[in-house]
Order: C-alpha cells, then sequence, then structure tokens
C-alpha cells in the first residue's frame, strides 16, 4: 500500500516523534458526492477505493460463527461479528450492514446474518462514509508501525489547512509519492470497471481550478468527453445521467 511506503520514507528521514495531530489535507475535495455505481463516497484523498474489503466464511459446522476477515485492518472500523453458521442446504441471510458513527468519527458496524456450511465465501466492499477521517486514521497508524511516537496536544483545537499549506515547501517535505500518468491509470479505469476514479477524473478536472460549481458530480460529468485523450480511441456508449434519470450518450475512452 502507498500509505506504508511513505511512512517508510518518513522513518528514513530519521523522524521518530511528531509533536501535535496527524491531519489530512484533501486539497479540492474533502468527503464528496456519493459515487452512484457503487456508493463509494469521492473524494481527493483515495485509500483502498475508499472502501474496506470483507471476506466472509461459514465454520465447519452448525452453530460455528461466520469467519471474517477485513483488510486494511484499522481502528477506524469496528466490525461486530453476529454473523452464524446454519445447515447446509438452507439459504444465506446477509443484511445491509447498518452503521453507528463516534463523536471522533470512528465507525461500529454490527455484521447480522447466516451463511450454511459449504457455502463460498464471499466478498463485500463496505464503504467508509469519511475518506478524509479514514485516510487519517490509516496514516496514523502507518506512522506508528514504523517506530514513530505520536504526541497529541492535550486539548485539540480547530486548524485551518489553507493556514497550513503555506508551510508545504520543498524543505519541509519529507516524502512523496507521484500517481500513475492518466495515460496508465485509464487502462485500470476501464479495464476493470472501475467506478471511483473514473467518477473523480473529470470531476477533479472540473474543481481543481479552484471554481467549485455546484451540483459538482453531472456538471464534472459533462466534461468527461473534454479530457486530453492522446494515445486513446474513444467510443459512444449510453450511460444512465444521476439524478436526471435519461440516457445520454457519452464519450469515453480506451487505451
Amino acid at each position: 500500500m502507498v500509505i506504508k511506503q511513505l511512512a517508510a520514507a518518513v522513518k528514513a528521514k530519521g523522524i521518530k516523534t511528531i509533536d501535535g495531530r496527524v491531519l489530512i489535507d484533501p486539497g479540492f475535495l474533502g468527503d464528496g458526492p456519493t459515487e452512484n455505481g457503487t456508493g463509494t463516497t469521492m473524494s481527493a484523498v483515495v485509500v483502498n477505493d475508499n472502501v474496506i474489503d470483507l471476506v466472509l466464511k461459514p465454520g465447519a459446522k452448525a452453530g460455528d460463527p461466520v469467519v471474517f476477515e477485513s483488510s486494511p485492518h484499522t481502528s477506524y472500523i469496528n466490525f461486530i461479528n453476529n454473523l452464524s453458521t446454519t445447515a447446509a442446504g438452507t439459504s444465506a441471510k446477509l443484511g445491509q450492514p447498518a452503521q453507528t458513527i463516534a463523536p471522533d468519527g470512528t465507525v461500529t458496524v454490527p455484521l447480522n446474518g447466516s451463511m450454511p456450511v459449504g457455502m463460498p465465501a464471499i466478498t463485500y466492499a463496505f464503504a467508509v462514509p469519511s475518506p478524509v477521517k479514514f485516510a487519517a486514521r490509516v496514516w496514523r497508524e502507518a506512522l506508528t508501525a514504523e517506530g514513530m511516537r505520536i504526541k497529541n496536544p492535550a486539548k485539540a483545537v480547530d486548524v485551518d489547512l489553507a493556514e497550513l499549506a503555506k508551510h508545504y515547501t520543498d524543505e519541509n517535505q519529507v516524502a512523496e509519492h507521484i500517481s500513475p500518468p492518466f495515460s496508465e491509470a485509464i487502462k485500470v479505469t476501464l479495464k476493470v470497471s472501475e467506478n471511483l476514479p473514473r467518477e473523480l477524473r473529470p470531476l477533479s478536472s472540473r474543481l481543481s481550478g479552484g471554481q467549485r460549481q455546484e451540483p459538482p458530480v453531472p456538471r464534472g460529468l459533462c466534461c468527461g468527453a473534454r479530457i486530453p485523450a492522446r494515445g486513446c480511441q474513444t467510443r459512444f456508449v449510453g450511460r444512465l445521467a444521476g439524478r436526471r434519470r435519461g440516457w445520454r450518450t457519452r464519450r469515453l475512452l480506451q487505451p
């Protein structure tokens, strides 16, 4: 994971203690609108596609708890396993997980339902409600995993991120990650139908100039066909246009 590589780079600079909070500056888009295809919250900061991946597998016999694994492991979210294993041949009953958000932004999710003995493992992507808080918690955990000590202030105060941005200088930079160029990122977006980056690309093109327009998603999608596509072919497809409930012809890029 990129965030672990960044934490290792910070350690390599000889940093052992952080006196203060660990913050994420999402730039032009914090916890934004919901992506229509998967229900994922869009944001300029993305960790693991802003989801927690779950793998659920029934126990060896009826009455055993269902075994589940989550990734990435983080204290941002606490899954309570109420899932049970039923007799072979019975129907699986898996409800939509509810969630409770604590004042500090952490999330509790009870998993309720059942799976029969012998049912193949299933995977589920749980969309995090706040990508910014999720990223901040995972980033903090990555730093502590590298042996760094984080000394929080005695009393948290509101932070002006715009004011802090004045300190984003080359001499203060301790780690960097450069995303792949658009010509490479678009291959993954289209080949495996990655909804989140597909929706974020035109949205970021629309908003990154500093002039945020509402509603951002429909306006951002309208400029999707105008993204420079050097080295790419284009094709026209019908796409359901969100809240407007009408089919529109949308030009997509193909590597």
